[in-house]
């Protein structure tokens, strides 16, 4: 595909007013959204993901900051045949307000549609044959570390520290007790602190703001674990017990109770707008 400038696409929008676009922020978006709308999408529609198919120079927070331009400019310019799906990520908590044309995921990622204990359950006994761990315990303990690592990722937001936690190796930071693995969360502090170039503090600044922010973040924010942390710990977690298999996130996706995540509102908001019906 080629990419082109907003300016290009918005002009194209508004000459053909029967197109509808959607632009997400990466490819596993798209895959998620195919596969759940499959049957309900309409021909004149595309899903595409901004990085595949816009020209731009923003580069401040990453895929979602080049969306959520994008976006902003075409809301400015009127068109209304074009909308965008971001990551609701911590926005809400930190009063971060979208643009008019943009939906957001019922969940902090569009991963997160996809995590449950149910899905877990047949991923263990259909895909992978597994009569131990059970999916109750093991769900439960990955849960709990992604609910540090959102808590991490909640400082950084908030302090403004940028830490590089997506792109820090997390392999070395999983221990295994009784067949369930567990989150060596000072460890990984450390080892995400020396990843992060130009670190605007000390390691014991940031594990003093997670030990000062703990309580409230898991009493009040506990929804904002990210699928893509779940599904990236139960991979590792998976790889240390030498199972075969080479892309969970695949099969866990082979997984999804279609019904049960249709009916979540900006699901059932993107089906409207991507069928003509809104």
């Amino acid at each position: 595909m080629i990419r082109r400038t907003p300016e290009a696409i918005i002009s194209a929008a508004l000459m053909d007013p029967k197109r509808r676009d959607l632009y997400v922020e990466g490819v596993s978006d798209k895959l998620i959204l195919e596969y759940l709308l499959r049957e309900r999408m309409g021909s004149n529609v595309r899903i595409l993901p901004i990085d595949i198919a816009v020209e731009t120079n923003v580069t401040l927070d990453g895929a979602k900051g080049r969306l959520i331009a994008f976006a902003t400019q075409a809301e400015v310019s009127g068109v209304t045949n074009l909308r965008f799906l971001a990551d609701s990520d911590m926005d809400d908590i930190l009063g971060v307000q979208p643009p008019s044309n943009t939906f957001m995921t019922d969940f902090p990622d569009m991963e997160g549609y996809v995590i449950s204990e149910r899905n877990l359950d047949k991923l263990l006994r259909v895909s992978l044959s597994l009569s131990q761990p059970g999916a109750q315990d093991l769900h439960r303990a990955l849960m709990r570390m992604a609910s540090s690592i959102a808590l991490l990722r909640f400082i950084s937001k908030r302090d403004s520290l940028r830490l590089r936690i997506t792109k820090t190796n997390k392999s070395r930071c999983i221990l295994i007790n009784t067949q369930l693995p567990e989150l060596d969360l000072p460890r990984l502090i450390r080892t995400v602190c020396q990843n992060t170039p130009r670190l605007p503090c000390e390691e014991s600044v940031v594990c003093a703001a997670v030990e000062a922010s703990r309580e409230d973040f898991e009493s009040i924010y506990s929804k904002k674990i990210r699928g893509k942390d779940y599904m990236e710990l139960m991979g590792l977690f998976f790889r240390k017990l030498q199972v075969g298999v080479r892309d969970f996130d695949a099969v866990l996706l082979g997984t999804l109770h279609e019904a049960e995540t249709m009916s979540q509102p900006t699901l059932k908001q993107i089906t409207l707008y991507l069928s003509g019906k809104a």
